[in-house]
């Protein structure tokens, strides 16, 4: 029986490297390897180690994008005590008045308990209500007075992060990414 171990480049469909050599000498896996089997192939998908290929993994992109514009919604937003994510809260709220918790977690396209974790400092800071109507069970929130108070408080620094972001890449690339990301439609 032979060993053999493939590294290949998937954007060129093409071995980087073959080695060959006895079972002997091969590796653990292959020592228990079924003796009637002539080959034991191992395939390496090298640009999973090589840095510069990173860039084809989607989700590593699309990760990477969105922390670092969280980062940068996050320091904006710093001044008036909100992240990001709570500030989406918010305005969701402020723009769509009372809704059922289950509705709010389908508007974010997050899950209805982890909304409910990330609701608990906005209610402990009194700017959002979370009531159960008389004929219900499913709790409904809405923004407090001072809710209200902390988006109108909030708007200026997200306008400022909206305008570094569109200095980091230009305004037209910013307003081409964000109409290509809700033009997917993923999720929602």
């Amino acid at each position: 029986m032979r060993h053999v171990e493939t590294a290949v480049d998937v954007t060129r469909l093409q071995p980087l490297r073959t080695s060959v050599s006895s079972l002997e000498g091969a590796r653990r896996c292959c020592r228990n390897a079924n003796p009637l089997e002539y080959v034991q192939l191992h395939t390496y998908i090298g640009w999973m180690a090589t840095p510069s290929r990173s860039y084809l993994c989607y989700a590593l992109a699309a990760r990477k994008s969105a922390r670092h514009l969280s980062r940068l919604y996050d320091n904006h937003l710093a001044p008036a005590g909100l992240s990001v994510s709570q500030f989406s809260i918010l305005r969701l709220l402020k723009e769509h008045g009372r809704l059922k918790i289950t509705q709010l977690a389908q508007l974010l396209i997050m899950e209805r308990t982890s909304l409910v974790r990330a609701l608990k400092p906005l209610q402990a800071s009194g700017w959002v209500v979370a009531e159960r109507p008389d004929n219900g069970r499913a709790f409904d929130v809405t923004l407090s007075p001072s809710g209200l108070g902390k988006v109108a408080d909030a708007i200026p620094l997200w306008a400022e992060a909206q305008a570094a972001f569109e200095g980091e890449v230009g305004r037209d690339r910013a307003i081409r990414f964000r109409d290509e990301i809700s033009e997917l439609n993923l999720g929602g």
